[in-house]
């Protein structure tokens, strides 16, 4: 959400800097709200880009009723595409449904329009292939982030593959939204959302402020089932955009860490005001070389393990694409992936 009521960020620079689509507002969108009591004060926001997966939504809201404690506190908020009419369609009578229609955007713009338009002061970001395991999770979330009194936190639930390895799905304050101005960048097409989140959030800890949060003990198992349409384009793993976006974005998680310390510590919160767009710097393998190293080995805001684990991550994924032995290795990883999830999806 790019969010004009924010107390952190110059309302002379609401314009979103980051990605094609600059004006919200001029989205055609069609809201619909399902299931909604006027007396109702929702807590938590669950915000879900989600399309042509019927069964798997389905599974989710099975699991989100069976497993919450406090069902009228909470919202989901469902982004569908417009020309996704299977979707469209779907409602539960037992949970509060927010529905955003409208066109196909980025993984961080469905994102950013559900933010918008979420209600909680909780907002957490999830898949439609999660099962909910814990029972009374939302109970234990909330007495787990009452103890961060100025409410700047990153916490997030064990997903039962990355663990408390990445923040597969984060939770953040409302507040800590507002801080952070951008926090689903609409730059990224699908990918490095949660990494970008845990990369601000690290460069706080590397500030002496520790506000991540792992809920161990709160469940979210993720199915990892990626979707059968649109030619299995969710296996091809074959260009590097939000590669390129990631690292594009360092200076501003690196604001945004500085804006959260300042927040933290009461003094006064630097602007957003600078043009954040993709760099040009990968079009030549020198030139992506020197900046895989500026912005990684060479970015003081981090500790030096994990400077050097991006760089081999990233530099890694640029090779395994640019070059004929990295795209066979790849192509070979993406089919025994394929028939892995095949596997366990039917």
């Amino acid at each position: 959400m790019l969010n004009s009521k924010s107390n952190y960020h110059d309302k002379n620079n609401l314009k979103d800097k980051l990605a094609d689509i600059s004006d919200y507002d001029s989205l055609d969108l069609l809201i619909e709200r399902h299931n909604y009591k006027k007396d109702k004060k929702i807590k938590i926001s669950l915000l879900l880009p989600t399309r042509n997966r019927i069964e798997h939504l389905d599974r989710l809201f099975q699991s989100l009723i069976r497993k919450s404690c406090n069902l009228e506190y909470i919202e989901v908020v469902i982004y569908v595409d417009d020309d996704d009419s299977s979707t469209r369609e779907f409602v539960n009578e037992d949970v509060s449904i927010l529905k955003i229609i409208g066109p196909r955007l980025t993984m961080g713009q469905y994102n950013s329009v559900c933010y918008r338009y979420c209600s909680g002061n909780i907002i957490m970001l999830i898949n439609d292939d999660v099962i909910i395991e814990t029972s009374n999770w939302d109970k234990l979330l909330i007495k787990e982030i009452d103890k961060i009194d100025d409410e700047i936190y990153l916490a997030y639930p064990n997903d039962g593959f990355n663990q408390d390895k990445l923040s597969t799905f984060p939770i953040l304050s409302r507040k800590t939204c507002e801080a952070l101005v951008y926090p689903y960048p609409p730059l990224y097409k699908r990918l490095f959302i949660d990494t970008h989140l845990m990369d601000v959030f690290k460069r706080l800890v590397n500030k002496s402020y520790e506000r991540i949060i792992y809920l161990a003990d709160i469940k979210f198992t993720h199915l990892k089932l990626n979707s059968h349409h649109d030619n299995n384009e969710s296996f091809q793993r074959t260009d590097c955009h939000d590669d390129f976006a990631f690292i594009s974005l360092r200076d501003l998680r690196e604001l945004q860490a500085a804006r959260l310390q300042s927040i933290i510590e009461n003094t006064e919160v630097p602007l957003i005001n600078d043009t954040y767009t993709l760099s040009d710097r990968h079009k030549n393998y020198l030139n992506c070389c020197r900046w895989f190293h500026d912005n990684f080995l060479g970015d003081k805001g981090l500790p030096l393990i994990i400077r050097i684990k991006y760089f081999v991550r990233f530099a890694g994924h640029f090779f395994m694409i640019k070059t004929a032995f990295g795209m066979f290795v790849s192509k070979t990883y993406n089919m025994f992936r394929r028939n892995k999830i095949d596997s366990i999806a039917y």
